[in-house]
């Protein structure tokens, strides 16, 4: 049996052995340290099994696509591609699904935690921007969630601008908020911001995971520029069967590896063009990415490092290779740098804040809350455990036989993808050494996985007399993807859930009504009768009333149920105003023709003065106190009326 082939088997082996440990729990410290420590590790949760079959069937066909496609002859390539994205971002959802069948709210649940993103909740409390950058390293302590603090305005000034610049378009960002503002019915801060807010995070509960779908392509076209189509298919490949970029969805870093395969490809077709606006550009977008977070300058200094290392050791095969002795050659490592430092340098003039200052501060409180409490022991070991998950022991075992294909042809043969892979082998040496950032890298180096799939795809692609090898390699990546997605829970929304209340049996309303309240968004909620006695009962007790609801869509503002005891003159006498079902259930969160059973009671006073008494219903905004009016202007509907001799 051919070497590459026995490799290809035991990654194949090693793989199902990490699988069954995973799914099994039979070794919890593959998890991490231990939930007693400050450690970090991934909890375990096995699935229900119902909802094992999405993720399966969608793990299954991308294998089969990966055959097909690996072994197909036809060099038009945008339908596969396309489908390649496709499969992609349906296997992130099924393993959403898996935690929670309602994927959709399971994306504006992670979006909007604090403990697992929160940037936009930052940025949805600040009102003056300008004040904001101006002041946000003093700022940066006192945001109330740790990414917030650690990382510099790029996302917060992201979400600002996307929150604001919606509600220059009220009717798109009404149409756009409806979804979240239903999957986030009962919370109270989506709900008193404005549309423009819940349509922000409707978009950006999305955008993570279609990015990290498009990455897979984006890689394609980088693999290219290096290896025959064999081999930057498989290299897609690897990249859209990353489980980092799959099970941490939706998550900033999705984003990045979105990025920087996007910079890497525009910077290596800038320099094979020797286009200086395509290199300024690459380091452009890579000044976004600093921006975003400065862990990301690790990035800028392996892309720089790499431009600079082309004047140095051109490239053997390429026909005019860059010469270091002349002059305008220098210029592509300069316009490189310079785009790199461009997004900073604006900052620095419009607010006048010093770009060092930003990191200085981000770096402190990173170091308070993540550095000076993780062991650096246990991080030297548990790195390594945890990159080999994550990013699959077909691109570990893939990117260190790269490195060495690299040193054993030596510096004469040192062309652009070998400089690649000697730097991101040197980059990630030295960042598991010094054990500056102590936290888990499924999540933390997502941003160096595509390039080191792609490197992998190479290299499990050279033997073409083998076509076996690379399907037993995607196997393998899709076995880990599916153990940790269905065994694992290493990514959820800390926030309080959204929980329908259990309506008992809904029969007919004794007293039928059906009154309407049209709402200023366009829908409308009925009252299709009630429940009431027709006698008051005895001072200090109680007197129960049964609303029934219905709308007609679910409200874009949690309206308040009232429902008043008058005397003859109009004054409350008692009082009971809440949302519906106890207080749980507002009309945010109301079905379509859902019958909604809303008990209340309302307190007798000890004494009632003579005249006559009644009960009355209706619905206001609590923001404004502004009542709904029935189709005949009526802002209450009586209930019932009594006379008290």
């Amino acid at each position: 049996m051919p070497r590459s082939r026995t490799f290809a088997f035991l990654i194949l082996t090693l793989s199902l052995i990490m699988s069954l440990l995973i799914l099994t729990d039979a070794w919890p410290y593959l998890r991490g340290p231990a939930p007693e420590t400050s450690e970090w590790y991934w909890p375990y949760l096995l699935r229900p099994l119902e909802r094992w079959w999405p993720t399966l069937v969608s793990a299954t066909v991308v294998c089969i696509f990966g055959a097909w496609w690996l072994a197909r002859k036809n060099d038009r390539e945008t339908i596969p591609l396309l489908i390649l994205a496709a499969l992609g971002f349906c296997l992130q959802l099924s393993i959403l699904f898996a935690d929670q069948p309602n994927i959709g709210a399971e994306l504006v649940d992670r979006t909007l935690s604090k403990a697992s993103n929160g940037y936009l909740a930052t940025a949805g409390e600040i009102d003056d921007l300008v004040d904001a950058l101006r002041r946000f390293p003093e700022l940066m302590p006192t945001f109330d969630n740790d990414h917030a603090r650690t990382h510099p305005p790029g996302f917060i000034l992201a979400h600002w601008l996307t929150d604001h610049g919606l509600r220059l378009f009220p009717e798109l960002a009404v149409v756009l908020a409806r979804p979240a503002t239903y999957w986030r019915c009962t919370d109270l801060w989506v709900l008193a911001r404005p549309p423009a807010t819940a349509a922000s995070l409707f978009l950006w509960a999305w955008m993570p995971p279609l990015l990290a779908a498009l990455t897979a392509p984006l890689a394609f076209g980088v693999a290219r520029l290096w290896h025959d189509r064999r081999a930057a298919r498989l290299g897609a490949l690897l990249v859209a069967t990353l489980p980092s970029l799959l099970i941490f969805s939706p998550t900033p870093d999705q984003i990045f590896a979105f990025l920087s395969m996007l910079s890497l490809w525009v910077l290596l077709t800038g320099l094979r063009k020797k286009s200086f606006s395509l290199v300024l550009l690459a380091g452009l977008i890579v000044s976004v990415m600093t921006y975003l977070s400065i862990g990301n300058f690790a990035w800028l200094a392996l892309l720089g490092g790499f431009t600079l290392l082309g004047l140095i050791w051109p490239e053997p095969d390429k026909p005019e290779p860059l010469d270091w002795h002349q002059a305008r050659n220098w210029l592509y490592p300069f316009l490189f740098a310079a785009g790199g430092v461009s997004i900073w340098f604006i900052n620095w003039l419009g607010w006048e804040v010093a770009p060092w200052e930003i990191i200085r501060v981000g770096l402190q409180q990173h170091y308070e809350l993540v550095t000076s409490l993780r062991r650096y022991d246990w991080w030297m070991a548990y790195n390594l455990v945890d990159f080999l998950l994550f990013a699959g022991p077909a691109v570990v075992f893939g990117l260190a036989w790269r490195i060495g294909i690299a040193l054993r042809n030596g510096r004469k043969h040192l062309g652009s993808e070998s400089r690649l892979a000697l730097l991101l082998g040197l980059l990630l040496l030295v960042i598991h050494v010094a054990g500056s950032t102590r936290g888990e890298v499924g999540r933390l180096w997502l941003v160096f996985m595509p390039l080191a799939a792609i490197l992998s795809g190479g290299v499990w692609a050279r033997q073409r007399n083998e076509p076996l090898i690379p399907i037993l390699i995607l196997a393998s990546q899709l076995i880990l993807v599916v153990s940790i997605g269905l065994g694992w829970r290493p990514f959820f929304a800390v926030i309080l859930p959204v929980e329908r209340p259990e309506f008992e049996l809904v029969k007919a309303p004794e007293e039928p009504l059906e009154i309407e309240f049209p709402t200023p968004d366009g829908r409308s909620v009925r009252l299709m009768g009630m429940d009431a006695p027709n006698l008051l009962p005895p001072a200090d007790d109680v007197i129960e009333v049964t609303l029934y609801w219905q709308a007609s869509a679910a409200t874009l503002r949690p309206y308040t149920v009232f429902v008043h005891l008058l005397d003859s003159s109009g004054n409350v006498l008692a009082q009971q105003d809440s949302w519906a079902a106890d207080g749980r259930w507002p009309s945010t969160c109301w079905v379509e023709n859902e019958t909604v059973v809303d008990r209340r009671e309302i307190q007798i006073p000890s004494v009632l003065s003579p005249g006559d008494q009644r009960i009355v219903v209706g619905l206001y905004d609590p923001a404004s106190n502004t009542r709904l009016t029935t189709l005949d202007g009526a802002d209450s509907i009586p209930l019932v009326e009594f006379l008290i001799e």
